[in-house]
């Protein structure tokens, strides 16, 4: 390719930043989900990771932590409780070895190329 610009525009590259960048977001929930529920907090809903990210400068919308708690249910570290309609952790969770079952190797994207993790 003739320079970084065009090597950006490479749909391989994109599809593994994309990638990583959806990771990370995903990570980034769970730990603000685990120091809630490290806090005392047994049950936990979009609302609270919101107060959580914004107290700490990183505001996200409501509808982008609910995505990320369906994406870390997939992985089997948190799970809904029916009766209250908020998340609860599912005891002994793994963020990293859930992301590998989950993702692949943890270092690889979908479309075979590293990532910047």
């Amino acid at each position: 390719m003739a320079d970084a610009a065009d090597f950006c525009k490479n749909p391989d590259f994109s599809g593994a930043l994309r990638v990583s960048v959806a990771r990370r977001q995903t990570r980034i929930v769970y730990d603000a989900f685990v120091d809630l529920v490290g806090g005392g907090k047994a049950l936990v809903d979009a609302g609270d990771v919101a107060a959580y990210m914004r107290d700490r400068d990183h505001p996200m919308d409501a509808w982008e932590i609910r995505g990320e708690f369906f994406q870390l249910r997939q992985m089997g570290l948190i799970d809904l409780d029916a009766d209250s309609a908020q998340w609860v952790s599912v005891p002994g969770g793994d963020f990293d070895s859930a992301r590998a079952a989950s993702w692949g190797d943890g270092g690889t994207a979908s479309n075979g190329q590293a990532e910047d993790q």
